[in-house]
């Protein structure tokens, strides 16, 4: 399935889908926040020592490539913002939380 990102897509059809699917990572820094959210509170249960090793895996494999995207009109549009925002949320999870108060999730709540 192209959209799991665990390769780096092959055919016109896997890379068009996967950047797609990946364009949201080359958002303005507020809308990649909202994202950064969002993927916290899919994981709520995931305890946080957790979802800060397995998200920075995650983040790691994408910063790690020669190329987020695999198209040129969607590099061009999104490839350097991506890598900021990808960069600025490792750092927040190396430091150990979110980077807004906000972003934190009560588990205590269903």
């Amino acid at each position: 399935m192209a959209t799991s990102h665990s390769h780096v897509p092959s055919s016109n059809d896997e890379m068009l889908i996967t950047d797609i699917d990946l364009a949201i990572l080359g958002s303005s820094e507020d809308r990649y926040s909202r994202f950064e959210a969002d993927v916290r509170r899919e994981y709520k249960k995931v305890p946080d020592c957790i979802y800060r090793r397995k998200r920075k895996a995650v983040l790691n494999v994408f910063l790690n490539r020669g190329r987020i995207y695999s198209i040129y009109q969607f590099y061009d549009k999104f490839e350097s913002q991506a890598r900021v925002n990808l960069r600025r949320e490792l750092n927040s999870l190396c430091r150990g939380g979110a980077r807004k108060a906000e972003n934190q999730i009560d588990y205590r709540k269903g």
